[in-house]
């Protein structure tokens, strides 16, 4: 978790007229907390730049942050070891699943995939598909035994199996 180890940072008893002073014992920002991973990005700007702009700089600029982290941290989050970065979900998997028609995706497919989690995980509100943009296709293309799409639009959200669906470019 970035952020400030606040293992060792308490609030100081002062007197009711005295002088605020610093603590003592700062936060730190440098440490390793909890195996923590840090990221970082960084964007060079100008004055003239942000007098200049039409929208505010400062807008662009949180876009730019977002789409940096995302793709820093939402790689690990897929593909990382757990060793120099987080478990990612690739490395979490016990289960790797192959098509049985190669290039198609059936129900069998699916139903087989989702039935190899342990109930307990599927019942879970957080649970959902993860998947790259070609199996999303494939996933997209794939009908039931009557031709319906297996893929459900349900409140402007994509389903499958009742679940959500997230399309991460990082997975492989």
């Amino acid at each position: 978790v970035p952020g400030w180890d606040m293992s060792t940072f308490a609030a100081v008893k002062v007197n009711e007229n005295a002088q605020q002073v610093p603590n003592a014992v700062p936060p730190t920002v440098s440490g390793v907390i909890l195996n923590g991973f840090k990221y970082m990005a960084s964007l060079p700007i100008t004055l003239e730049l942000e007098q200049d702009m039409y929208e505010a700089a400062q807008s662009l600029l949180a876009t730019a942050y977002q789409v940096a982290f995302a793709r820093g941290i939402g790689a690990d989050l897929v593909l990382g070891s757990g060793t120099n970065a987080p478990q990612g979900v690739i490395a979490g998997s016990s289960n790797v699943y192959t098509l049985a028609n190669s290039g198609k995706v059936t129900l069998d497919d699916i139903e087989s995939i989702y039935f190899r989690l342990n109930r307990f995980h599927r019942a879970a509100p957080k649970c959902a598909w993860l998947m790259n943009d070609t199996a999303y296709q494939l996933v997209r293309e794939a009908t039931d035994s009557v031709g319906n799409p297996l893929l459900k639009v349900i409140k402007d959200e994509e389903t499958l199996m009742g679940k959500p669906v997230y399309i991460s470019p990082s997975l492989p």
